[in-house]
């Protein structure tokens, strides 16, 4: 036998050995997580004791993880919680992607709070459990990461300046993943845009939702939006993201000669998906003058929108003076009329797959509606049930989430 194995058995006896000799009380053994010994003649408890204690020395991580679990589980039935309890269990957990997006969650609803009051305490609490469960092999495996390494690309806001002045011109940044055969070769000209939510960037997403694509052949560009990840700039609600967005479809068209584009985005990246839908006539019928031609998105290669509980109406989180005073690159005179995405879905023939949670508090459902009744093209809808906003694809509907998306892909190739 393996000398590595039959040390760690010789431990595990040691234990089982010692915790019998010390004839643990029942109270005791509960606050270890063990199961009451009681009865010695009973086969089925004896295999639960040790497998319990098996369990518990083989796998800390899960042994923590569970314990977790059970301490939100009680938090939530009780109703007793707060978001200092919930982002101290969020440090706990072991590092990886879902914390990654976890804390990003956290550090939105402070964002959110700090900006207009508004936070969904509960809607964390139970992302936090979902993505507990995931950890512990209730979501998927296959999003773990991308095969191939990224490429580092820059570029300037070339549309947001033109539109709002060059105040708003700022350097973006993105990663870019091309496909590979089993040679090494780049072989795909088929591309997907993917935009992260309100503070993640876009590397995060693209080894969390980039797979889906991966594996369907596509070519994978993920930009950090303005004021997150390497790119510059403020956070601007959705609108001058868009304009950042068309033009990194710009520049793919120009430097790849894309056969198609998918754009898929998550909270504010859905919101900024619904700003782009039909840019076209969006800014050509707008109040504000641009001096270039935009082109639509199907000039641009644009065969699919995957908008995940995005807005339609930056108002929805404040008042028109408040969202002003933000660097957002809207005045007085056109506010109205570009803070609101309807403006532009209603120019919108892409078909367009739409994700949205029916306990969202923080983006309500009806924005999924709203989208759903405006667009002139085909609709896919799945509501999620049950699900707070965002990052369903951490929870335990992560498989779920990629049988759409790449129905989805299969529908609109």
């Amino acid at each position: 036998m393996n000398s590595k194995i039959l040390s760690s058995l010789k431990k595990v006896l040691v234990i089982s050995a010692l915790l019998i000799i010390c004839s643990l009380s029942t109270a005791n053994a509960f606050s270890l997580n063990i199961r009451p010994y009681t009865n010695y003649t009973n086969y089925t408890n004896r295999f639960g004791f040790f497998s319990n204690i098996i369990e518990r020395f083989f796998n800390p991580e899960d042994y923590k993880l569970k314990n977790i679990q059970s301490e939100l589980e009680n938090m939530r039935s009780s109703g007793n919680y707060d978001l200092n309890s919930i982002t101290s269990i969020i440090d706990q957990l072991p590092d990886g992607e879902n914390k990654t997006i976890l804390e990003a969650i956290k550090d939105m609803s402070l964002k959110l709070q700090e900006m207009v009051g508004k936070i969904d305490i509960k809607g964390l609490l139970d992302k936090l459990i979902d993505a507990i469960k995931s950890m512990l092999g209730g979501g998927s495996s296959s999003s773990s990461g991308l095969p191939v390494e990224a490429e580092s690309v820059t570029m300037s806001s070339i549309t947001a300046a033109q539109f709002a002045g060059e105040d708003y011109n700022v350097k973006l940044h993105a990663n870019i993943y091309r496909h590979v055969d089993e040679n090494g070769n780049q072989d795909s000209d088929k591309w997907v845009i993917l935009i992260h939510p309100f503070m993640l960037k876009g590397e995060t997403i693209a080894k969390k939702i980039g797979p889906y694509y991966y594996e369907k052949g596509y070519n994978i560009i993920a930009p950090d939006l303005r004021s997150f990840g390497d790119s510059e700039g403020e956070v601007a609600l959705g609108f001058l993201e868009s304009l950042d967005v068309y033009d990194w479809l710009t520049a793919i068209n120009n430097a790849y000669n894309p056969s198609e584009v998918i754009v898929h985005g998550i909270s504010l990246g859905g919101a900024t998906t619904n700003f782009l839908s039909g840019i076209d006539g969006f800014l050509n019928n707008g109040p504000t003058p641009i001096n270039k031609t935009i082109k639509s998105l199907r000039e641009l290669k644009v065969v699919g929108l995957v908008e995940d509980c995005g807005y339609t109406d930056m108002t929805q989180f404040a008042n028109k003076n408040f969202l002003l005073n933000l660097n957002i690159g809207l005045n007085e005179e056109n506010f109205d009329y570009y803070s609101n995405a309807t403006n532009s879905l209603q120019y919108c023939d892409i078909p367009m797959l739409i994700i949205h949670g029916t306990n969202d508090t923080i983006v309500k459902p009806e924005n999924a509606e709203t989208v759903k009744n405006t667009v002139k093209g085909s609709v896919d809808y799945w509501s999620v049930e049950g699900g707070a906003h965002a990052f369903i694809i951490i929870g335990s509907n992560a498989d779920e989430y990629k049988a759409h998306v790449q129905d989805f892909i299969d529908k609109v190739q």
